[in-house]
């Protein structure tokens, strides 16, 4: 009889999440032009990867403010 190891019982029970924020509008500095393909392309790459996301977070300020 066949019985799994005990790594392979938690590896199966443990979730990988992933939160992936793209900003490239600062109050400060230069603007940066590419942190949203930049946090999209990433956001694809974890999920390819097993991890659960809630696709990448990129304007912020726009979803707390409600809109």
């Amino acid at each position: 009889m066949a019985t799994r190891s005990k790594v392979s019982v938690m590896s199966q029970s443990l979730r990988k999440l992933a939160l992936v924020i793209g900003i490239g509008d600062y109050e400060s500095g230069e603007i940066l032009n590419n942190t949203q393909k930049d946090a999209h392309d990433m956001s694809v790459k974890l999920d390819r990867m097993g991890f659960i996301s809630d696709g990448p977070k990129l304007d912020l300020t726009f979803e707390r403010d409600g809109n």
